[in-house]
């Protein structure tokens, strides 16, 4: 269970520090304002998650399909798992729940921006 907890981690912690998700921090480290529409310009790792979502949410009611449902679905769920992402061998180490958190919150960074 520990070996699967650090696993998980790791995957949050590669979603969260991929390179086309430095504008996001660009802020918090004093660099200089993101250039207008760079996050959007659809290379970054969560721009292909929601440009997967762009067709199936343009369609209303009985106009999306079960493909347009389980892609919803799909991301969604992929998001609300790296929220819940967190390590279970945190017992006595302050530094290693001090990371989880800065993670968690570099997570929800990326997500804001």
């Amino acid at each position: 269970a520990i070996a699967q907890s650090d696993l998980l981690m790791e995957y949050k912690k590669m979603f969260v520090r991929h390179s086309s998700h430095h504008y996001a921090f660009q802020n918090q480290l004093g660099g200089a304002k993101k250039a207008e529409g760079e996050s959007k310009n659809g290379t970054g790792l969560l721009s292909i998650f929601t440009n997967l979502l762009a067709e199936p949410l343009s369609k209303i009611g009985s106009a999306r399909t079960s493909s347009d449902h389980m892609t919803i679905e799909l991301v969604l769920h992929l998001i609300r798992n790296l929220l819940s992402i967190s390590p279970i061998n945190t017992f006595g180490s302050t530094e290693k729940s001090q990371y989880a958190s800065q993670l968690h919150r570099d997570l929800l960074i990326v997500l804001q921006e």
